[in-house]
């Protein structure tokens, strides 16, 4: 991508209630960061995609597995030093973080140990991305006062909070973009709908 070449930004704002706009909210920690060339960056010609790995405590909306990854398009960009002919052997070290840049990137450091209380959004392709609005609270650690603080919003608005999954049922794997659910469920389902047409046969004999 040349660096003349124009990229799509949207200012960050947002109407309403921001949690209504997320797909799924977790309690959890960013365990590791990743480049994504695979995914698009948003912003400046230099923004690139990261992809974070969460462990999740519990969901305060929606459900899914204990770990997931998750995509951040607004976030990071290489600094000058890093030519753009050398991107595909840069390293994240070299990464600038700017997330309140204007395009709601939800990284303003590197998020590697620090403990969210966000939401995420599903795309068209399944995966989930942040989004500034999104991120309700950010520590050090699950006692954080921040993330306490956070969570406990939550719960006074709602008693629906679930831990992890164990196989990821309800959530879309944003690692595979295809759903993660039980198969023995869609064959019990199936055989169900066999026999319910072969007994109208009958009947109808």
């Amino acid at each position: 991508m040349g660096l003349a070449e124009p990229r799509l930004a949207f200012a960050c704002s947002g109407d309403g209630e921001p949690a209504a706009a997320a797909d799924v909210i977790i309690a959890g920690r960013v365990v590791d960061l990743a480049l994504a060339p695979e995914v698009e960056g948003v912003g400046t010609p230099r923004t690139v995609a990261v992809r974070m790995t969460f462990e999740v405590d519990r969901y305060m909306k929606g459900a899914g597995p204990a770990t997931f990854t998750a995509f951040d398009v607004a976030s990071a960009e290489f600094g000058p030093g890093v030519a753009e002919a050398n991107w595909d052997d840069a390293h994240l070290d070299e990464l600038v973080f700017s997330g309140g840049g204007g395009a709601c990137g939800a990284l303003d450091a590197d998020p590697r140990g620090q403990y969210w209380v966000a939401g995420l959004v599903r795309q068209p392709d399944g995966t989930l991305h942040t989004n500034r609005l999104l991120v309700f609270g950010i520590g050090v650690s699950a006692d954080d006062p921040v993330v306490l603080d956070a969570i406990g919003r939550f719960e006074a608005a709602s008693s629906d909070l679930v831990p992890p999954a164990a196989g990821g049922a309800g959530l879309l794997d944003a690692s595979e973009g295809r759903d993660s659910g039980s198969p023995i469920f869609v064959v019990a389902l199936s055989a169900l709908v066999v026999a319910v047409a072969l007994s109208a046969r009958r009947v109808s004999r």
